[in-house]
């Protein structure tokens, strides 16, 4: 399974903010996806769900840097930053215990 990342930008955004925008999403399309191993563990249901979990977490952490870099207050661009660093905290403890497990294995980018 691989993350999907937007690759387009909405019309309108301010001049400057496209190259912060293609930066983030670079960066986040560079992290190592979870990819499944081929063999199928108990509780199936339960690992498709936390990586699902994990992919979602990625996913909003990519929104919210985003609209952090957009906002012109830099006290709910730092808080929208800090929420999106909990979120990709999460989905890479996610990724450890899944890759640990021998559920998934991280591939390079």
């Amino acid at each position: 399974m691989t993350l999907a990342v937007p690759t387009t930008r909405t019309a309108g955004s301010p001049a400057g903010r496209g190259d912060a925008v293609d930066r983030i999403i670079a960066a986040v399309a560079a992290d190592p996806a979870p990819r499944l191993t081929g063999r199928a563990p108990a509780g199936g249901a339960e690992l498709a769900d936390r990586i699902r979990r994990a992919a979602m977490d990625v996913e909003l952490a990519t929104v919210l840097t985003v609209r952090a870099e957009r906002l012109g207050n830099p006290v709910l661009a730092s808080m929208l930053r800090e929420r999106a660093a909990v979120r990709r905290g999460r989905a890479e403890r996610i990724r450890a215990d899944l890759a640990a497990r021998g559920v998934i294995t991280h591939r390079a980018a």
